[in-house]
């Protein structure tokens, strides 16, 4: 028995009489437990010390401690003989015809009831011709013959790859996710045939199979964020979701898991929307059922217990989204009052962080006001007590866009320059800095934030609009035989329109994303078109006149496009409207050789010009008072104030 052997027992001893041990006295444990060379008991504490950090927020502190458990467990792996946890599997997927077909077509709400066969064949795309490589045997050597270790070793497992999903690190989580598959199909109760013995009585399986939904869940996110190269990406995910369900179904107290499988459902409603119109209404099923097994005080816990966060809120925003797009800003105002509530119970910092950022939308686009406001300092409050700051930048983002926009609201109603004298210098920098235009490089952390609350770049395009509008009333209300002065205000506009462009540009790589993310592709474009439309008034040389105005034409007709095909009432009200305003515009002359079809006719001849004038006014005008008479008749009876939400959406602030 070594020195190390006795002072672990000693410690181990000496914390079985305490009612509470800390990171760093389980750690102290593995310390000495590993220089032992008994590795199952070194991968035991350094897991519970990684776990305790994790409660405490310490999300770098408990990958470090994860990652260690992980060692020791692949020391115990090698001593054993065994050939796992090495990445070595075929990879080739078994995708027959009847299966491809039942796992890339989304699941509506009557197939729910019966998972089956769904179960069956999501199970046999997923394994079907997979070598894992191993046997129950080889588990039971590595893990000492005890279920009690083979939980440990798979708990380890699943935190580890859950602490390195990340831009950088998600090969590896991926890797591990499938390797904590295997272990979970191999050994779970139900599959096995063969009985070996546990050390502490009984058969040796998983008996508490609660530790595999983390891993449906792992490889859903992985595979939806596209941060893994897969073939057959979609069938993957949805098989995935199929069995997520079909085992969270199998019994009541696994509530908490069949919970969040309804919410990654969502998500993958949202990504394939765009092929099937069908999905829609299949999103506020969804949505409602979520809600009607969710109970903060029952759920919330657990949830985060096992997913790292509650997204409750965060998968409400699918929903929240495709109704303010409808128009229905009612039904989103109900749906807002249950996510603020929420909010406000919530003490884990992330699951109130992600509840914030799924409001935000509604806060920025509908609602900016002081209860928004109040919202977000209580999040940036909290965000500067985080040992993790990764957040901390775009809290900043978006807080300055909404003060931003209240602060012209306020300039409105008073008339006092003085609102606009709280702008953040920081967001400034990271403005000009250009740190957030993906024009070079495709941004995975920047791509995340479309897809499940709003684009960063939106946000600070938008923060660059308002800076341009608050630079054009400076100019208005200098005095007019201060020429240069005036120059300089027009000079400091033009340059935030500019820059506001530059933020919506993306990689030609984001083609396939940008299908997916309708409500952020929507909001991008009209945006663009305000920019456009805002600098084509200044802009001395006519040929570049000309191509804005294409531009913005172009990205008005597609949002048309988008929005009849969803029934999208808001996005046609603004389209609508903007067409007018490029109605009243004067085209300046061509002196390209080619220009776009829409506007192919369109020469130097005023009478042409007038003609399409005239198509263009019509057109939108018959758009805006069709969308209007819509919205109106839906959100009849409630106290939403439409009026009040156009303005706010269409940026129409007195000031202008």
């Amino acid at each position: 028995e070594s020195l190390h052997d006795r002072v672990a027992s000693f410690l181990e001893q000496e914390s079985q009489k305490s009612d509470t041990i800390t990171a760093t006295e389980w750690y102290e444990q593995a310390f000495h437990w590993e220089r032992a060379t008994a590795w199952s008991s070194a991968m035991t504490c350094y897991f519970n010390s990684g776990m305790l950090l994790k409660q405490q927020g310490d999300s770098l502190g408990a990958r470090g401690h994860f990652t260690s458990a992980y060692r020791m467990m692949d020391k115990m792996r090698h001593d054993a003989g065994v050939n796992f946890l090495d990445g070595t599997r075929l990879t080739t997927q078994c995708a027959a015809a009847q299966h491809t077909s039942m796992t890339c077509k989304p699941m509506h709400p009557a197939a729910v009831q019966n998972f089956s066969e769904i179960e069956k064949a999501s199970r046999e795309y997923l394994l079907g011709a997979r070598n894992v490589g191993m046997k129950l045997e080889d588990l039971h050597k590595v893990f000492e013959g005890s279920s009690a270790l083979l939980y440990t070793g798979m708990s380890v497992l699943v935190r580890l790859a859950q602490a390195l999903i990340g831009p950088t690190t998600a090969e590896y989580a991926y890797r591990m996710f499938e390797d904590a598959l295997d272990i979970l199909v191999l050994s779970h109760g139900s599959n096995i045939a063969t009985k070996l013995e546990d050390v502490d009585g009984g058969h040796f399986f998983l008996r508490n199979d609660d530790v595999g939904f983390p891993v449906f869940s792992g490889l859903f996110l992985l595979l939806l964020n596209n941060q893994v190269v897969e073939v057959d990406r979609l069938q993957r995910i949805v098989a995935v979701i199929s069995m997520h369900m079909a085992y969270a179904a199998a019994k009541p107290e696994y509530e908490p898991h069949l919970i969040l499988a309804y919410q990654n459902k969502l998500r993958l409603l949202e990504s394939v929307v765009h092929m099937d119109a069908a999905a829609l209404p299949a999103i506020t099923t969804y949505t409602n059922t979520m809600w009607m097994y969710y109970d903060h005080e029952k759920h919330s816990k657990d949830l985060i217990h096992y997913y790292n966060s509650d997204r409750t809120a965060n998968a409400t925003s699918v929903l929240l989204k495709m109704l303010y797009m409808q128009g229905h800003f009612a039904q989103c105002d109900a749906y807002l009052e249950r996510i603020k509530e929420v909010a406000f119970k919530i003490k884990h910092f992330f699951s109130s962080a992600v509840a914030v950022f799924a409001m935000y939308p509604m806060f920025l686009l509908c609602t900016p006001n002081a209860e928004a406001q109040i919202f977000m300092e209580k999040l940036v409050t909290r965000e500067a007590k985080q040992m993790n700051k990764e957040m901390s930048e775009p809290i900043q983002i978006f807080r300055e866009a909404l003060n931003l926009t209240v602060q012209h609201q306020q300039y409105g109603r008073s008339g006092d320059d003085a609102v606009f004298d709280r702008e953040s210098a920081l967001v400034e920098g990271i403005l000009q800095s250009r740190s957030l235009v993906q024009r070079e490089k495709n941004m995975v952390n920047l791509n995340l934030a479309r897809r499940y609350y709003i684009g960063i770049e939106f946000v600070a395009a938008r923060i660059c609009y308002l800076k341009a509008l608050r630079w054009e009333l400076r100019a208005a209300t200098t005095n007019k035989s201060n020429v240069d002065a005036i120059a300089t205000c027009q000079d400091k506009a033009q340059s935030y329109l500019l820059l506001g462009l530059e933020h919506l540009s993306f990689t030609a790589e984001q083609d396939e994303l940008n299908e997916q993310l309708l409500f952020a592709k929507a909001n991008e474009r009209l945006l663009r078109v305000q920019l456009l439309l805002k600098l084509m008034v200044t802009c001395a040389d006519a040929e570049k006149a000309r191509i804005m105005w294409t531009t913005a034409h172009d990205n008005v007709e597609k949002t048309v496009q988008l929005a009849e095909k969803y029934n999208f009432q808001l996005l046609l009200l603004q389209a609508g409207m903007h067409l007018q305003t490029l109605a009243g515009l004067v085209l300046p002359h061509s002196s390209a050789s080619t220009a776009e079809p829409s506007v192919a006719h369109i020469n130097g001849d005023p009478s042409e010009h007038a003609t399409l004038s005239q198509i263009l006014q019509t057109q939108g005008a018959a758009l805006e008072s069709a969308a209007r008479a819509y919205i109106e008749k839906v959100n009849k009876g409630s106290s939403v104030d439409v009026d009040d939400v156009y303005r706010s959406i269409l940026m129409q602030f007195p000031s202008e």
